[in-house]
């Protein structure tokens, strides 16, 4: 189950293919070039205007939190990254930041949006829990769109997640 957030390198497949598709109208037809600056525990980091990043790691020194998200914005001849709350800073400034196209509903636990578009599995798939479902729809202030089979949205609202940890089992023994 992936969640869009309307506005992650490895996240999987399915995010760099919305990538190419998103990143596409939002490129500016007239640039010339793409800044690439290098990027702690990466080869080498895009930075394009339009990029929607999301920070993997807390930036004490600059008040940026896992899970903050954001866009590069031209100023100028800078690419400068907005992040929601208000801050901006030059991209050369962010070290753990991914493009953020969409995002495991795990990995969008405690992030929110205005629209989301929950991405649904075959019906058959164990992921399509309502727990995870449940997550997945509340990352949305105002408006979700859900994308699936009628049968896969009816096997998430029925079926309950099971734990298979044993605590259960332990804690009676």
């Amino acid at each position: 189950m992936a969640v869009v957030l309307h506005h992650a390198p490895r996240t999987d497949l399915l995010a760099r293919a919305l990538g190419d598709l998103l990143a596409a109208p939002l490129a500016d037809p007239f640039a010339t070039e793409v800044v690439v600056v290098p990027a702690r525990g990466v080869e080498r980091t895009e930075w394009y205007a339009g990029r929607p990043v999301l920070v993997t790691a807390n930036g004490y020194s600059l008040g940026l939190f896992n899970g903050d998200t954001g866009v590069v914005v031209a100023e100028g001849e800078a690419l400068r990254a907005h992040i929601s709350g208000g801050a901006s800073f030059a991209v050369s400034r962010l070290g753990d930041v991914e493009t953020l196209h969409a995002m495991t509903v795990h990995k969008g636990q405690g992030s929110q949006a205005e629209a989301v578009t929950v991405l649904l599995p075959d019906e058959a798939s164990p992921l399509l829990t309502r727990e995870l479902f449940y997550i997945a729809v509340t990352r949305a202030r105002r408006r979700v769109r859900v994308v699936g089979t009628p049968e896969a949205v009816r096997a998430a609202v029925l079926r309950r997640a099971r734990r298979a940890s044993g605590l259960a089992v332990r804690l009676r023994s």
